[in-house]
């Protein structure tokens, strides 16, 4: 499993507050997408119990809307383009589901990308 977070600092503008935590690992690891979703949490946030109780109660794998999928992910990775040269296979990613509900400061998702599983997070301060 590894797990990516990209500051502020990487966007093209760093005063965008915003920032983007991946983390992605093979699907034959894991029984199915919530096994590997609780793991992913487990690495993003330190297993630091409250954070990661708070977010483990909230899991409920809901279709994600085309329009988030957009903004959070491909347009996020654009945002970056001048500092990070990010390729997740996009062209390729397919059943993005959001793992908990969005918010409109923080957004989780799950999908898939040949045999991996993508557990992505975008979040801002603004």
């Amino acid at each position: 499993m590894i797990a990516i977070e990209f500051g502020n600092k990487a966007f093209n503008d760093p005063q965008s507050e915003q920032t983007v935590s991946i983390v992605f690992d093979t699907k034959s690891r894991y029984a199915d997408r919530k096994e590997f979703a609780k793991a992913a949490i487990e690495k993003m946030t330190c297993k630091c119990p409250p954070w990661r109780d708070e977010l483990l109660a909230k899991m409920d794998f809901q279709p994600a809307k085309d329009e988030d999928i957009q903004f959070c992910i491909f347009d996020a990775a654009k945002r970056m383009d001048h500092n990070v040269a990010l390729d997740l296979d996009l062209e390729n990613a397919h059943d993005f589901e959001a793992v908990m509900p969005v918010e409109w400061n923080d957004a989780f998702y799950i999908f898939e990308c040949g045999e991996m599983y993508v557990f992505y997070n975008w979040n801002t301060t603004c």
